[in-house]
């Protein structure tokens, strides 16, 4: 049995003793991990909080399987905590893990505040020949996030909507595997810049309802070709100043003559461009989504068709 929520006020008021502990972590930690997200991540934040010994592999193992950027903060923070008892081969695992996405949290400045945080907490983890050894990863994540963050996946095919469209309605009435497309839609970094039923990005449109907005086949040829149609909303900018500068963005506020332009959608804060609104020479919408195409490149032709009944809610 999971104690109540109530019990996990240890994980920020540390009102257990050592015996009353160890038995709470005798329950807790065999429920790692949960089908639950919430609850996997209080009883990582009581373990820890506990000075759990076996907490660091479970834990890790969330982090990597992470579909959100809230799931990332709540293990990150975690594993950056005093006391954990680290190996070099967990600290090393943990690291690349880090790198590999924390540069890619998205928000404004406070987002920006919390990324560089937790990145510069977990190079101070590492010793020097680690540091030696990580030093071009080290150096790669602390420029600014892409639009997108990068695919991990094997290229499978560069698709086009004649190789898929012909079957497109007859498969997706056979039963698909839902749980595929659930994961796909994280891997494909779908979750990045859209929400979906309370999880992901805000830098396109929410995708929950997109089943009474969208056939299949419309939904399969936005993602394969984003810039054919740009939702208004979305859309970026391409600004010219009088100067000849040109850059391509959103403005994401105005105070008095100051316009404030964000170049990159998921750092908005660590991206943004400020210019006089006299020294604006003209702006247009850019026909370029910021979606880039060729995201169904590693996804085989049944994983196509999951992450679409995922999202029609098939």
């Amino acid at each position: 049995m999971v104690p109540s929520y109530t019990d996990f006020s240890a994980s920020r008021h540390g009102r257990f003793d050592r015996d009353a502990a160890t038995e709470l972590l005798s329950i807790v930690e065999p429920v790692i991990p949960s089908p639950d997200r919430i609850v996997n991540e209080e009883i990582v934040a009581l373990s820890v909080a506990l000075q759990s010994k076996n907490v660091i592999g479970p834990a890790l193992s969330l982090l990597r399987n992470s579909r959100t950027q809230e799931e990332q903060v709540v293990y990150v923070q975690a594993l950056t905590a005093e006391g954990l008892d680290w190996t070099p081969h967990l600290r090393k695992q943990f690291f690349q893990t880090v790198v590999d996405l924390v540069p890619n949290w998205k928000g404004g400045f406070t987002a920006r505040a919390r990324r560089d945080h937790f990145l510069n907490r977990s190079l101070q983890m590492l010793n020097e020949v680690e540091r030696l050894e990580f030093a071009e990863k080290i150096l790669q994540a602390q420029k600014t996030a892409q639009a997108v963050p990068p695919i991990h996946r094997t290229f499978v095919r560069n698709w086009s909507m004649d190789e898929l469209l012909p079957t497109l309605a007859k498969k997706l009435t056979e039963a698909r595997n839902i749980e595929n497309g659930k994961n796909l839609f994280a891997a494909a970094s779908c979750i990045a810049c859209h929400s979906f039923r309370g999880e992901g990005g805000l830098g396109g449109p929410d995708l929950t309802s997109a089943s009474g907005r969208y056939t299949a086949a419309d939904l399969l040829e936005n993602i394969m070709s984003p810039s054919k149609v740009i939702n208004e909303q979305y859309g970026l900018q391409i600004y010219q100043l009088k100067d000849g500068t040109t850059f391509t963005g959103r403005t994401v506020n105005m105070a008095g003559d100051t316009v404030m332009v964000s170049t990159n959608l998921n750092d908005p804060g660590g991206t943004e461009v400020r210019f006089k609104i006299q020294d604006l020479e003209r702006s247009v919408p850019s026909r370029i989504s910021s979606m880039p195409e060729g995201l169904l490149n590693t996804l085989s032709h049944d994983d196509i068709l999951d992450l679409i009944a995922y999202i029609q809610g098939l």
